[in-house]
């Protein structure tokens, strides 16, 4: 049993799965059904792994090209103080924002799997989410729409522990004060 803790792991445990090994259809198959399943797991993934915290230095507009990658903005501060922004394809415009440079949290993409990349984050931390979602693609591509069914079922259910386990790690103690006088 390879080790499920890089791209080519990876590729051999979905052929394992799948008691198909060496197949050539699925071989030649698997890069995309990997690079189908993270774009999957983008869009399910919320957690603070994927936050990113980097200087952006706006032009005289206040406008700066969003980082590759980037598929949302958290924050924007500057010194400290919180700045309004909008989003326009890939550039931001920060409210107020003559050229300075402000610190910009956004949340990023997966580092993509590959030959030049052979792990990630995510696959460090939970295979076994890799693993069903890579399952699921190529139960489809194979035309296994019930297996596809079952392996999307087991990602999801991972994907909420870990966005779960997320959440508690930034908020855990944290308390919610309602402000007022209570009846």
């Amino acid at each position: 049993m390879a080790k499920l803790t890089s791209f080519d792991g990876l590729k051999t445990e979905i052929q394992a799965w799948l008691e198909r090994e060496g197949e050539p259809a699925l071989v030649a198959r698997l890069d995309t059904i990997i690079q189908m399943a993270e774009s999957w797991l983008n869009r399910k993934l919320n957690g603070y792994q994927r936050e990113v915290a980097c200087p952006l230095t706006t032009d005289a507009d206040g406008k700066v090209a969003l980082p590759t990658g980037a598929t949302a903005v958290k924050s924007v501060t500057y010194l400290t103080r919180p700045y309004a922004f909008a989003l326009s394809g890939n550039t931001i415009k920060i409210a107020d924002g003559a050229s300075r440079t402000f610190d910009v949290v956004y949340m990023s993409r997966l580092t993509s799997l590959g030959p030049a990349n052979a792990t990630n984050w995510l696959l460090q931390i939970a295979p076994d989410a890799y693993l069903q979602a890579c399952l699921g693609q190529a139960s489809l591509f194979l035309e296994n729409v019930q297996m596809a069914a079952v392996y999307r079922g087991e990602a999801v259910e991972i994907l909420k522990d870990l966005n779960l386990q997320s959440t508690a790690a930034q908020y855990g103690m944290a308390s919610l004060t309602i402000p007022g006088q209570v009846p």
